[in-house]
């Protein structure tokens, strides 16, 4: 994800961000070959942890290698969020196509009681099929 399609990421996660209600906490999480998570714990969505989190956001860089959904998809859903008695959404954007899609599919599928998934394809070389059927196995 380079060019537009970072600069495209970082303007919807601001969006994202604003969108949140009161009560809300959120967690920023980055992937490609690999991936890092820019708040180890979900963040309370009061003002000061949005304007500092926007300021990450604005750093971003695509350097996490290849597109690898996967991965740290399965560590967010096998994490112990329990303590956190609100609902919990994933916001999958990603400006690629992946090998193991029937694989993503069947994780998003296996945990949707506990997760509720929104995913969007950013740019032109996103897998439509990927983003259409884990927004509707979410």
């Amino acid at each position: 994800m380079i060019g537009q399609p970072i600069e495209l990421l970082k303007q919807s996660l601001i969006i994202f961000l604003h969108s949140l209600i009161q009560g809300s906490k959120y967690q920023i999480i980055g992937f490609g070959s690999s991936y890092k998570y820019y708040n180890e714990m979900p963040l309370d969505y009061i003002k000061e942890n949005v304007e500092n989190s926007i300021k990450l956001i604005e750093k971003i860089k695509a350097d996490l290698g290849g597109t690898n959904i996967y991965n740290p998809l399965n560590d967010i859903l096998n994490k112990n969020y329990d303590n956190i008695n609100i609902p919990k959404y994933i916001f999958l954007l990603t400006d690629g196509a992946i090998e193991n899609k029937e694989k993503v599919l069947d994780l998003i599928l296996l945990n949707r009681k506990n997760f509720i998934v929104h995913s969007l394809g950013i740019g032109y070389y996103f897998d439509k099929e990927l983003i259409r059927k884990s927004a509707e196995y979410g």
